[in-house]
C-alpha cells in the first residue's frame, strides 16, 4: 500500500500564489494562516509549501527582490 501524504499552499504573500495586477482579497495575516494550519492538521494534511518572492513585485503589497551581486554589511 502507497503512504500519500498530502500539502497545501500557505497564504504567506500578499496577492497569494496568484501573479497578477488584479485586485486579490487572499487573507495572508498570522491569524487567517494559524487557522489555516490547525483546519489543515484536522483534516489530514501533514505538510505545508510556503512560497517566496525573489525577484520582482508582480504588484504585491510588500514587495520583494533578490539581488545576488549586492553584499550588504
Amino acid at each position: 500500500m502507497v503512504d500519500i501524504k498530502f500539502a497545501y499552499w500557505v497564504p504567506n504573500v500578499s496577492g497569494g500564489l496568484v501573479v497578477s495586477k488584479i485586485p486579490q482579497n487572499t487573507d495572508w495575516t498570522y491569524d487567517y494562516n494559524a487557522w489555516l494550519a490547525q483546519t489543515a492538521e484536522e483534516v489530514g494534511f501533514e505538510y505545508a509549501l510556503a512560497q517566496a518572492r525573489f525577484i520582482g513585485n508582480f504588484g504585491s503589497e510588500t514587495p520583494s527582490f533578490y539581488d545576488g551581486f549586492t553584499v550588504k554589511y
